[in-house]
């Protein structure tokens, strides 16, 4: 990825329930400098990490239409993204995580597919405004047409199950960065957060092969979520650069899913990049009885564990 489409990162995550929010009032619109705004707009943008396709099978939600996160959830869609000088981004193709076991491989398999599905058939809805993204060649050209470019990636990679040959599937069909992991221990590589501990102490023997894998196809490696053995592996072990899309600074914020000092800089000598969240930056109070109904309200894959 080219050194000017990582001038601004703006890793975000739109895991927020939908219906408590409607309570909440709206935050105050921030103030921005005349000069800092001006410098904003002669950058090439992206967001390294939009969980908006979550919200484009729902009815009646549009990515042409302004909406309010503190009504539906919902932290992107075109004019918010005119009105912030958000260029375009990395569309997620994410799946919690769920069965290590035939079964749910196929569910995970084809709940990624159609997600895919969704990512383009929202950009093809609207040719005037989006246009899907390969390389930083194609951001560039998109940019300067005055439409919004769209990569896609993938947000743990459960969905492969023990079939490499999905990867390349997958490339075919756009994506260009990848995580191996979410929340949970997967088939491939340890979370930095499942509560059972670590089963890997790192990358499987499965999960080096997807490595090598994506380093063949030319997917980038997205070390977001993934244990600090993932990372560590990661920038050893990949013949590029790798990625950490959201995450945030361990000595702001003890989260485990943060990278202390030591990661961010091994991440950067190595030529890599580090992408603040929006999320888990600092401690936030415990979430609202009402907001956590909704939340359960929510539909799960089956077996889902993710968050």
């Amino acid at each position: 990825m080219s050194r000017r489409l990582l001038t601004v990162l703006l890793g975000s995550a739109a895991l927020l329930a939908t219906a408590a929010s409607a309570a909440t009032p709206p935050p105050p619109k921030p103030v921005v400098a005349k000069a800092d705004m001006a410098a904003h707009q002669k950058m090439l943008t992206l967001d390294t990490h939009l969980d908006t396709p979550e919200h484009f099978a729902r009815p009646g939600w549009s990515m042409m239409d302004d909406h309010e996160v503190h009504l539906d959830g919902s932290q992107v869609d075109l004019p918010r993204m005119k009105a912030g000088g958000l260029d375009g981004g990395f569309f997620v193709i994410y799946t919690g995580q769920g069965d290590l076991t035939a079964e749910g491989y196929r569910y995970a398999r084809d709940f990624a597919l159609k997600r895919a599905v969704d990512i383009r058939e929202m950009v093809a809805a609207h040719p005037d405004a989006f246009e899907l993204a390969f390389t930083p060649e194609d951001a560039v050209r998109i940019n300067k047409a005055g439409k919004a470019f769209a990569f896609q990636s993938i947000e743990n990679s459960w969905p492969m199950g023990e079939d490499l040959t999905l990867m390349q599937t997958f490339y075919q069909a756009g994506v260009r960065m990848a995580g191996p992991v979410h929340f949970r221990n997967n088939q491939f590589a340890d979370s930095s957060t499942d509560p059972k501990g670590k089963i890997w102490n790192g990358y499987s023997p499965l999960g080096l092969r997807w490595l090598a894998e994506a380093n063949r196809l030319g997917i980038l490696i997205d070390v977001s979520h993934a244990s600090d053995e993932v990372v560590d592996q990661s920038v050893a072990l990949s013949k590029v650069p790798v990625i950490a899309s959201h995450s945030g600074a361990k000595a702001i914020f003890d989260h485990p899913r943060n990278l202390d000092d030591a990661r961010i800089r091994k991440i950067a000598e190595s030529g890599g990049a580090i992408c603040i969240n929006s999320v888990y930056l600092v401690a936030s109070a415990a979430p609202s009885p009402e907001r956590k109904a909704a939340l359960d309200a929510l539909p799960r894959p089956p077996r889902d564990e993710a968050t």
